[in-house]
């Protein structure tokens, strides 16, 4: 995890623990921060969660398209002449 947080922000673990320190000292802007961070994730994870769910029922859509019905099912099998050789 850390590895990729210091990779897009173009710092390695001493700066990290640098601006660790700075904001732990200052717990004010540090909470403030956090609450910022923990806003936005909670805002990605509701608009994932709502893509999820709309693809989800368009799956289904789909997939009541290309399946028939039960009650299709039956009536074709009804329709269907028997073939003399299940008589």
């Amino acid at each position: 995890f850390m590895p990729l947080v210091y990779e897009k922000y173009g710092i390695d673990s001493t700066r990290f623990q640098r601006s660790n320190r700075y904001y732990m000292s200052r717990i004010d802007d540090y909470e403030a921060i956090h609450k910022k961070v923990e806003t936005r994730l909670k805002k990605m994870r509701d608009t994932t969660e709502a893509s999820l769910k709309i693809k989800d029922s368009l799956r289904k859509i789909e997939r009541k398209k290309k399946l028939p019905s039960k009650k299709t099912i039956i009536k074709e099998q009804k329709a269907k002449p028997i073939a003399k050789d299940q008589e």
